[in-house]
């Protein structure tokens, strides 16, 4: 996600947007030479290999994002996984 750690934090706005975030991760996948991706919108983080594939894990609002991405990038993931803890 950007601005965390030590990446790069734009001033605009719409570097922010889902679709774009979701844009800057395939492009990430492409770097490392990842063609599809399993997304898990879980509530613990984490990156674990699945065969030749790597898992998309979001924790909080990067369970929206790798959501997201399994929406908007069909071509690049193989298959989307939800766990939902709720609280009372």
């Amino acid at each position: 996600m950007l601005g965390y750690g030590k990446t790069d934090m734009p001033t605009e706005t719409w570097a922010y947007s889902t679709k774009h975030l979701c844009s800057d991760l395939a492009a990430l996948l492409d770097y490392i030479g990842v063609h599809k991706a399993v997304s898990a919108a879980i509530h613990v983080a984490g990156r674990h290999s699945i065969e030749r594939y790597q898992v998309v894990i979001g924790h909080d609002w990067g369970a929206f994002i790798a959501s997201r991405f399994a929406l908007w990038q069909p071509d690049r993931s193989l298959a989307i996984a939800m766990y939902v803890v709720l609280h009372s």
